[in-house]
C-alpha cells in the first residue's frame, strides 16, 4: 500500500494519543477530505470529553467545535511553491514551511509527515507553531517538539509569529535560555517575567476575563516587589 492509498494522523489531547487512519476509496482529493473530517471529529470528541470536566456537555461540545478548525487544503498542490506570493510580503501564518520555499497547511504537512522548521529567536529559545495550527509557543530548543508539547515551554500562546518574536527579543533576551528546564524554573526572575507575559497575553485575548485580569495584577505586583527587594539588597 503506497502513501496515496491511506492517510494516518496521530493526535494528542491532554497527554492521550489517538491514531486516526483513513483508507482511500476513490480519488486522493476525496481521501484528503475524508481524513481531515475524521481527524476533526476525533479532536472534537476528545476535547469535548476534556472540557466536560469543567463545563456542561453542551457548552463543552460547542467550545470543542470552535477550537477545531482546519484551513481548506488541496494536498495534491501542497508541495508547490506558495501561489502568487507577492515579493516582500509575509507568508500567511496558517501555512507551514515544509522545505525551503515550499508551503502547506498544517494538516497537509502532518499528512505528508513534514515537520515545521523551528525558528531560534534567542540562543536556546525556539518559536514553534502550537498544535492548533494557529497560535505560537516560545519553548526550550532541547526539550520541546511539536509532537511532545508537554516539554518546558513558557506557557502563553501568542496570536502571531511576529508577536511572539517581538516579546522574546524585547523582554526575554536578558535570560540564559540554554540552561536546563529545572534551572530556569528555579530562577525566580525568569518565572516572574514569564508569568507576567502569560497573563498579559490572556488579557489581550479577552479583556473581559476578570479572573485573568486579577492574575495579571498579581503578577505585576510580584515582579515589582521582586525588583524592589532585589535592588534593596544591592
Amino acid at each position: 500500500m503506497n502513501s496515496n492509498d491511506f492517510r494516518e494522523t496521530t493526535i494528542r489531547v491532554e497527554g492521550i494519543e489517538q491514531t486516526i487512519r483513513t483508507e482511500r476509496t476513490s480519488t486522493v482529493k476525496r481521501l484528503e477530505a475524508d481524513h481531515t473530517k475524521a481527524v476533526k471529529a476525533a479532536l472534537v470528541a476528545r476535547r469535548t470529553e476534556v472540557l466536560s470536566n469543567i463545563f456542561g456537555p453542551d457548552k463543552a461540545a460547542k467550545m470543542a467545535k470552535a477550537a477545531t478548525t482546519f484551513p481548506a487544503c488541496n494536498w495534491v498542490d501542497a508541495r508547490k511553491d506558495f501561489p502568487k506570493a507577492p515579493a516582500g510580503k509575509p507568508i500567511p501564518d496558517y501555512l507551514v514551511e515544509i522545505e525551503p520555499g515550499h508551503y502547506a497547511t498544517a494538516e497537509a504537512a502532518q499528512s505528508m509527515g513534514a515537520e515545521e522548521l523551528a525558528e531560534e529567536v534567542l540562543p536556546g529559545l525556539e518559536l514553534r507553531r502550537f498544535s492548533d495550527g494557529k497560535n505560537w509557543l516560545l519553548c526550550l530548543a532541547v526539550t520541546v517538539t511539536e509532537e511532545k508539547p508537554e516539554g518546558w515551554h513558557l506557557g502563553p500562546l501568542f496570536k502571531s509569529r511576529d508577536r511572539a518574536r517581538r516579546v522574546a527579543l524585547d523582554e526575554l533576551s536578558g535570560f540564559d535560555w540554554t540552561r536546563s528546564a529545572d534551572e530556569l524554573t528555579a530562577d525566580e526572575a525568569t518565572r516572574l517575567v514569564v508569568r507576567l507575559i502569560k497573563w498579559r497575553e490572556h488579557v489581550a485575548r479577552k479583556p473581559s476575563d476578570a479572573w485573568a485580569g486579577e492574575q495579571l495584577r498579581e503578577a505585576e505586583a510580584a515582579l515589582k516587589d521582586f525588583h524592589g527587594s532585589d535592588s534593596s539588597v544591592g
